[in-house]
């Protein structure tokens, strides 16, 4: 089966092993070669660079093809601009997963939301210091004990 990435406005990829997949099909074509959008995490960048997966972007052009690359912090968006060579017409904006960077939310707000029955918290990564788990721990204090048992749940990758 053959997938014509012409026919789509808009391709997103999203993790590295389908990143380094494009860039290969991208290498070792004579057709178009196949555009997208990226996202990344730092994981993704420390690994291309340092990690198994530094092989390929040592043999492959990891920006062939991208239009826009998207981070999940400003830290990753660092590193990778630190660690890789990012053609500066390709842009590199900071997509924040599930923060509200809103600075008019105020604590009140917060914690009169937390009584909501629809409310729940909830945490994805590994326990590494980078990853801010001391904030969530501070926040986390900052609710009732009640309310803190019933709406936390941390899922570790």
């Amino acid at each position: 089966m053959s997938i014509n990435f012409d026919e789509y406005d808009y391709v997103l990829v999203a993790d590295w092993p389908f990143w380094i997949a494009i860039q290969c099909v991208n290498k070792f074509t004579l057709r178009n070669k196949i555009k997208f959008n990226l996202m990344l995490h730092g994981s993704e960048v420390l690994n291309l660079k340092n990690g198994k997966a530094s092989i390929f972007a040592k043999m492959l052009n990891l920006f062939s093809g991208v239009k826009t690359i998207f981070t999940n912090s400003n830290y990753t968006k660092r590193i990778l601009l630190e660690n890789h060579h990012v053609p500066k017409e390709i842009p590199v904006i900071v997509t924040y997963l599930g923060v509200s960077q809103d600075e008019k939310i105020s604590n009140e707000t917060y914690l009169n939301n937390a009584n909501s029955e629809q409310f729940n918290i909830l945490t994805v990564g590994r326990l590494d210091d980078r990853k801010g788990y001391d904030y969530v721990i501070k926040s986390l204090g900052l609710l009732p004990p009640d309310v803190r048992k019933k709406k936390y749940l941390h899922h570790r990758r």
